[in-house]
């Protein structure tokens, strides 16, 4: 990138700037040398015309004279002969054209005013000729001392110019480059001896300007003796001596700092300061707060043994670490010393945060903050979080939860004392027990059981050392569960559910994922939630966010759940008309949806399946009768496109029957016979969700009121919905549902 205002833009641009203004100087003196070359040449050329009219006076005279036009003709076709002459025209006394070389051209004659000019003498004009530049040569022809006649000659100028422009342009060429290769050389010189050492000298000062004291500008030959050698080698002297000098503020600015420490800031700031030497010995100043975290004074102890009581391996740990980094002198190690030591004590029923400062070498500052009541506080958000990342699991995977439980309580009180009864070998016994206990807390973990997967994890330890044990008896077994306290840990965690979910919950055995909860559950839930927010939001981890996002969406079920219902309760009720539906599913995208919402339409679909069932798909013998040989089907689709839902039921049965639908219309004055016909397939379709609309010819359990798809049209309209219709005699019919996504 070119930066307009540096000094390597500036130099290159007026040496560039300088050799162009030479060149274009060179360029206009030579311009004006071949301009006047020019004019000397054209001179040269009316020179030789006029020699060219005086070898030819006299013939040319004597034929106009005599009128001789054919003579007249051949000599100026002679003339016109001559390299660089184009055209030759000749004229009475009167200025009438008697004879030209231009083919096919009719000329004009001469005004009486050129006729008054030529008189006086002969005439050079430059002009331009059928598009080219010429020199237009007009002369007066004299016979026997009478004006008997003119002519003109055109002669070309095409080879003058283009020398003319030959030259201006090679030598302006020649003369650029050798100016640019001059500046290119010098641009090169300048760069090395001059720019280089200044930009080393900038970017040393850009360094020390952003702090780093002591920078010092190294130049290709330290030994100069020119200017900027000897910039840089009072750069550096004042280099240093400000890093020094700094150093020495710095120095006596922490000193004077710890001297008002007390007084000033310290003991007001709410942490606590503390400073110690190589003896690890705490001076005698330090904050007020240090006493709050200690308990008492603390002036001249040990910080090993304030920050590690009563234990002799911590505190040789902590001196060794902190001797190391006061008598570390590399800068880099030290930092790296420094990040290693430990950044977080327990002091008594304290929680202590720790910062480290290097003061001066050999010296050490200590900060200290008592963050008990943040940790108390985190420790009390991870813990609402647990229970409701449980609760949640609990509603959301309801069928898990409830089979996780009735597998356990088999395994407790009917597994477990089987295998306590049975002759097998103790080993035997115990590596089942031990498998069943690893795979029961890994389940009740994964369902995000707070107590079980604890007393588990316990009794799995036991276990653990029993089998090392290899004289084990099978009388050790008895008693494990209570001894371990299980069956309390899981009453904790099934109270919990309970508080927030009620008894009734609990007491269901089976669950479907697609039961939703109760609205006063689902804003207990909520509460639970809303209590994690208003404990501290700023210590939020990404795990409590997302168990509070997984939170909202506790009333939305997966859409796939609540139609299968229906379509199953289909496939039963083809078993009973004797039809089989071999093909059926619900598939597509994972779509949850709030039940408040979509229940009410979604159980209006059960009339499209049992539409389907009755009045689309044929028994077994009929499609056999019609060769249809592909598997009865009867599915539904669901896709999300375009911020829309897109419900598509689809069964493989006989399609609709637009006739019967057209005579149905105009059977119950829909429309008159004489219209019926001008109304599309698509349209007529439609009909049969018109209220009371049904084609059925008796009244029976499953048809014939025209209602049931009246009432899908009624709820569809509610969520601003649309249906399209593709049906195909023989082949079936797709019903789709396409509703603004909510």
């Amino acid at each position: 990138m070119i930066v307009i205002q540096s000094l390597k833009f500036k130099i290159n641009s007026s040496i560039l700037f300088t050799f162009l203004i030479i060149t274009l100087a060179f360029s206009a003196v030579l311009t004006v040398f071949e301009l006047q070359r020019r004019e000397n040449a054209f001179k040269q050329i009316e020179i030789s015309l006029d020699d060219l009219l005086v070898q030819n006076r006299e013939q040319i005279g004597n034929e106009i004279f005599a009128e001789q036009e054919k003579a007249i003709q051949s000599t100026l076709n002679t003339i016109v002969k001559r390299p660089g002459l184009l055209a030759a025209n000749a004229y009475d006394a009167d200025g009438m054209i008697l004879a030209t070389t231009q083919k096919n051209v009719a000329l004009a004659d001469l005004t009486q005013e050129q006729i008054d000019t030529l008189s006086k003498g002969s005439t050079s004009i430059n002009q331009t000729w059928q598009g080219q530049s010429v020199l237009t040569h007009t002369a007066l022809i004299k016979a026997y001392g009478e004006d008997v006649g003119f002519w003109r000659i055109e002669y070309s100028l095409a080879t003058v110019e283009r020398e003319t422009f030959l030259i201006i342009a090679i030598f302006s060429t020649l003369l650029l480059t050798m100016f640019l290769f001059m500046a290119v050389l010098l641009n090169t010189f300048l760069s090395r001896m001059v720019l280089k050492p200044v930009f080393i000298l900038k970017n040393a000062m850009q360094r020390v300007k952003e702090g780093n004291l002591g920078e010092q500008a190294v130049l290709p030959r330290e030994d100069g003796k020119d200017e900027i050698s000897q910039m840089a080698q009072t750069f550096n002297k004042m280099s240093i001596d400000l890093a020094e000098s700094y150093q020495m503020k710095v120095a006596k600015e922490i000193a004077e700092a710890a001297a008002h420490a007390r007084s000033e800031f310290l003991d007001n700031s709410g942490q606590g300061f503390l400073s110690f030497g190589m003896d690890l010995l705490i001076d005698k100043e330090y904050s007020r707060e240090c006493e709050n975290i200690f308990g008492h004074g603390i002036g001249g102890e040990s910080i090993a043994g304030l920050l590690s009581p009563g234990d002799e391996g911590g505190m040789a740990g902590i001196e060794k670490s902190f001797n190391r980094v006061l008598s570390e002198e590399n800068d880099y190690k030290l930092e790296l010393y420094l990040s290693l030591l430990k950044k977080e004590y327990s002091i008594e029923d304290k929680f202590v945060e720790a910062e480290y400062h290097i003061i001066t070498k050999g010296r050490m500052m200590l900060i200290l903050t008592d963050v008990t009541k943040q940790k108390k506080l985190e420790h009390e958000v991870q813990l609402e979080r647990n229970r409701l990342k449980f609760v949640v699991s609990a509603v959301r995977e309801a069928n898990y939860f409830f089979e996780i439980l009735s597998d356990f309580d088999w395994f407790e009180n009917e597994r477990f004392p089987e295998l306590i009864k049975s002759e097998d070998e103790p080993a035997q016994i115990l590596a089942e027990l031990y498998r069943n206990v690893h795979t029961f807390k890994g389940l009740f973990a994964q369902q995000d059981f707070m107590h079980i997967p604890g007393a588990l994890h316990q009794l799995e330890e036991q276990l653990s050392k029993i089998r090392r044990n290899e004289a084990a008896d099978s009388a050790e077994f008895y008693g494990l569960l209570e001894t371990f306290k299980c069956q309390d840990a899981l009453k904790k965690d099934l109270g919990i559910i309970e508080s927030v979910l009620g008894a009734d919950f609990l007491k269901q055995k089976e669950r479907r994922s697609d039961i939703s909860i109760s609205r006063e559950q689902a804003e207990k839930i909520e509460a639970m939630a809303k209590k994690i927010l208003k404990l501290d939001p700023d210590i939020l981890d990404k795990e409590t966010y997302e168990v509070l996002h997984e939170t909202q969406k506790i009333l939305y079920v997966n859409l796939k759940y609540m139609i299968e219902f229906y379509l199953d309760s289909a496939v039963k009720l083809a078993a009973r008309l004797g039809k089989e539906i071999e093909v059926y599913e619900v598939n597509g995208d994972d779509i949850f949806v709030d039940t408040s919402i979509y229940t009410p339409f979604t159980r209006t679909l059960v009339h499209v399946f049992r539409n389907a069932v009755d009045h689309g798909i044929e028994t077994p013998d009929e499609r056999e009768e019609l060769e249809k040989e592909d598997e009865t089907q009867l599915t539904c689709s669901i896709r999300e496109e375009k911020d829309q839902l897109v419900i598509s039921i689809f069964d493989n049965g006989r399609g609709l029957n637009s006739s019967r639908i057209r005579d149905k219309a105009v059977e119950l004055g829909i429309f008159a016979q004489e219209d019926i016909q001008n109304i599309s397939d698509e349209e007529v379709h439609r009909l049969i969700f018109k209220e009371n609309f049904s084609t059925s010819e008796k009244v029976t359990e499953l048809s014939g009121r025209g209602v049931g798809l009246d009432s899908v049209r009624a709820e569809l309209a509610k969520l601003c919905g649309e249906v399209e219709i593709e049906t195909e005699s023989g082949k079936g019919t797709t019903f789709r549902f396409i509703i603004p996504m909510v």
